[in-house]
């Protein structure tokens, strides 16, 4: 199987894993440098308490694959607010965005061509939760299993594999901390810092 068709199959999987819920599923990192500068559905209201299940942090992330790079994200209100930002290249395309979703409004500030835009939809990839409105159930019946638990960062983290999709997840609280798809892909947090809030200087923008 291709890295293309792996990845959608596991896109497809979390797609149907949301019918039915409360509330729409969040997309794996995975998806993130895909999706980044995309509207996307839009979350109906703030971010439900326990959301993320953490109330304010920032995690910098080492990504691999295609495309690789450095994402730093910072989130207040259990996700509710988020900044994200991505600086990934694939060959010769560079990738360098900071996404701001505040207030139910999206900011996005591409570094390469120096342009700001708005959006009053939500980017997927700010959504940042591994399955956050998904049941332990849902999970199971698409063929993840929980192995245990394992230390990362300082904190406890529940891992899941689907072997037949070949991906491994370590989720703290529901914030991924490190993914793996087979030998093509992975991202892992290198720094993980629990926080009272965003701090100002991270909703800074060129120009601003």
């Amino acid at each position: 199987m291709t890295i293309r068709s792996r990845l959608l199959v596991l896109v497809l999987a979390f797609g149907l894993l949301g019918c039915g819920e409360d509330a729409p599923p969040a997309d794996s990192p995975n998806d993130a440098g895909a999706s980044a500068g995309k509207p996307g559905p839009e979350m109906p209201g703030p971010a439900k308490k326990g959301f993320l299940g953490i109330p304010a942090g920032k995690v910098v992330y080492k990504r691999t694959g295609a495309p690789e790079g450095t994402i730093t994200v910072w989130f207040q209100d259990h996700g509710a607010t988020v900044v994200y930002d991505e600086d990934t290249r694939h060959k010769d395309l560079h990738n360098h965005k900071r996404i701001i979703w505040r207030g139910g409004v999206t900011t996005i500030h591409d570094y390469v061509t120096k342009k700001t835009t708005t959006h009053k939809m939500r980017v997927r990839a700010t959504e940042l939760g591994w399955n956050p409105t998904i049941s332990e159930e849902n999970l199971d019946r698409v063929g993840y299993v929980k192995l245990g638990t394992e230390t990362m960062l300082g904190v406890e983290c529940t891992v899941w594999v689907n072997s037949k999709q070949r991906v491994k997840a370590w989720v703290y609280e529901k914030l991924p901390l490190r993914e793996v798809i087979g030998e093509s892909y992975s991202m892992e947090a290198t720094a993980f810092e629990q926080l009272d809030a965003i701090p100002a200087e991270a909703f800074e923008l060129p120009g601003s």
